[in-house]
C-alpha cells in the first residue's frame, strides 16, 4: 500500500485557476493560472490548458527518467 501511496504523490499536482473558460466564447484553451509538482515542489505559471499539459507531462517524464536512471538492471 505504501507504494501505492509514492506512486500517487509522483502523479500529484495542485492546480490554482485564475481564470476559467469563457462560456461565451466555448475556448477550452483560456485557462489561466499555477501548478505545482506535489513531490518535487517544481511549479509553473500556465496561459493555455496546453500550457498546463505541457508542463504536467514534462515533469512526469522528468520524474519517470530520474526513477529508472536510479535502479539496478
Amino acid at each position: 500500500m505504501a507504494e501505492n501511496s509514492r506512486t500517487q504523490a509522483e502523479r500529484a499536482f495542485l492546480v490554482q485557476l485564475d481564470r476559467l473558460p469563457s462560456r461565451a466564447t466555448g475556448s477550452d484553451d483560456d485557462a489561466v493560472g499555477r501548478v505545482e509538482h506535489i513531490r518535487s515542489g517544481e511549479s509553473s505559471r500556465f496561459g493555455s490548458v496546453r500550457e498546463l499539459i505541457e508542463f504536467m507531462g514534462r515533469v512526469l517524464d522528468e520524474n519517470a527518467a530520474s526513477e529508472s536512471g536510479g535502479q539496478d538492471a
